[in-house]
Formats: C-alpha cells, sequence, structure tokens
C-alpha cells in the first residue's frame, strides 16, 4: 500500500489514539509504517500489530495476551483489531516513555528519542540510526495527507 493509501485507512486510529495519548498523528502513522511496511508485514496482516510490540507485559485493555511467533523466534502481540494495536502502542509510549511522546510534535526529535530508546533492541536486529531515519523519511511522505486530515478533524 502507498503513503497516502496507509494514511487514510489508519488516520482515524491514529487520531483516536492521540485524543486519549497526546502522541501526534503523525508520529503514530510513521512509526506504524515503518514496524508494518505500510501495513503489508505478516505482523499486520495476520495479528493486527502495525508496530511491531512483542509479547511481553501484563494483559491490558486491548491486549488479551494472544501472541504469534514469528520465523525469527520472537513472540509478538496479536489484536483483535488495527485500532486495538494503535492505542496500545500510544498507551505504551505515553506510559513507559513519556519523555518521548512529549516530542512528538517535532518527528525529527521524537524519531531519535524513540530510536535511542529500550522500544529499539539490538538483539531483535533493529539498527538505531536506520530505524530513526526511516521514521523521518516515513513522516516526511505522510506529512501533507496528515495535515489535511487534521485540519478537516477540526471543521
Amino acid at each position: 500500500m502507498t503513503a497516502i493509501e496507509y494514511v487514510k485507512k489508519y488516520f482515524g486510529d491514529a487520531f483516536k489514539a492521540y485524543s486519549k495519548y497526546g502522541i501526534h498523528p503523525l508520529a503514530i502513522l510513521a512509526q506504524g509504517a515503518l514496524e508494518s511496511a505500510y501495513g503489508e508485514s505478516t505482523n499486520a496482516k495476520s495479528a493486527n500489530n502495525l508496530y511491531g510490540i512483542t509479547a511481553a507485559g501484563s494483559t491490558n485493555e486491548y491486549w488479551n495476551g494472544a501472541s504469534r511467533t514469528a520465523s525469527t523466534g520472537l513472540k509478538f502481540r496479536v489484536y483483535n483489531s488495527t485500532l486495538d494495536s494503535t492505542m496500545d502502542f500510544a498507551r505504551l509510549i505515553a506510559q513507559k516513555y513519556p519523555n518521548t511522546a512529549k516530542l512528538s510534535t517535532n518527528i525529527a526529535a521524537y524519531a531519535k528519542s524513540i530510536a535511542q530508546s529500550p522500544y529499539i533492541s539490538e538483539s531483535n536486529g533493529d539498527n538505531r540510526a536506520t530505524y530513526e531515519s526511516g521514521i523521518v523519511a516515513r513522516a516526511n511522505l505522510m506529512q501533507a495527507t496528515v495535515t489535511q486530515l487534521l485540519s478537516e478533524k477540526k471543521k
């Protein structure tokens, strides 16, 4: 799916998460696009997991404990919907990384902060510099569409 199609499909979920947790929709969408290959990854398609969230931690209002094991051996959360995935992601960032969450209106600062946080793990094959630049690049692709949709929401 293209960046514009991704934004149009998942903006509503990102806006709901923004309304509850205060993380800017562009940051949510950019990170989800990076983690899920614009909604085309196996986790996105088979588990509604747009953010690559592993199956660690306690259940909560968005995740019931279901998981799937990837070919890498890592266990990932399985969600009932992409909205649950997005809400759980925003909850996690707001609660575990509040300083990063506060930076979400500045994509470059947000990307740098999340890339340097424990959310990223080299042991899982992540590269911090690539992750940071990936969020920024995806946000740049989506900026105009998100701005338009936000202005429509304000009307």
